[in-house]
């Protein structure tokens, strides 16, 4: 019972919140011009998000409700009624993200246009490190002098904490938030092979 309790009380929870923040958006035309479009996004991803969890939750939520029914066991009255009306208000919020998605689609658009040229640009960086690095990197140590070796080593550790965009922590610094920007707008992730190649050799170093 609790775990339905708390489960329903932090999904509720969010739901006010969003829904609030939602209808300020929609409502306002200078709140909605005077938000930051991440932070109008963030919003509408998380709403996207957790509609998909929620969603697969309504089902076995009212099982549960009417199972403890039968058994007789106390459940708090607004659990069983937030229950039984999720599904609704759930659509209803849905709706609301999608609105004003739509009422932000122009700067959207624009923002969409400027992460995948990003996006092709660091993947055409990422093909040009894969290939320095493989050329570059110390892979033999056993026949470095010493002198060599504290320099193949300063190399290794340039790349594990370095972030710069010139090293394989940096890019995959940019490569992560480039992700993040992604999710943001719904767009595919933006992966390369590269990343974990590197990442993988460089720890067998």
């Amino acid at each position: 019972v609790q775990e339905l309790v708390a489960q329903a009380e932090e999904l509720q929870s969010f739901a006010e919140k969003s829904g609030r923040r939602l209808r300020a958006l929609l409502d306002d035309d200078d709140e909605r011009t005077a938000t930051p479009l991440r932070e109008i996004m963030a919003v509408v991803a998380g709403v996207r998000t957790r509609g998909r969890e929620a969603e697969s939750r309504f089902g076995p939520w009212a099982d549960r409700v009417e199972l403890l029914r039968q058994y007789g066991v106390d459940l708090p009255a607004w659990v069983a009624t937030y229950v039984a009306n999720a599904p609704t208000e759930w659509a209803a919020l849905k709706k609301r993200m999608y609105q004003c998605r739509a009422a932000v689609e122009p700067q959207c658009a624009r923002e969409e246009a400027r992460l995948q040229r990003e996006s092709q640009e660091l993947l055409a960086r990422l093909d040009s490190f894969r290939a320095w690095f493989r050329n570059s990197m110390p892979f033999d140590l056993s026949s470095q002098s010493p002198a060599d070796l504290d320099l193949a080593y300063d190399a290794l550790d340039m790349q594990r904490h370095e972030k710069s965009g010139n090293s394989l922590a940096g890019l995959r610094r940019e490569l992560q938030e480039l992700n993040e920007q992604e999710e943001l707008f719904d767009l595919k992730q933006t992966i390369h092979p590269a990343v974990e190649e590197c990442l993988r050799e460089l720890t067998q170093l």
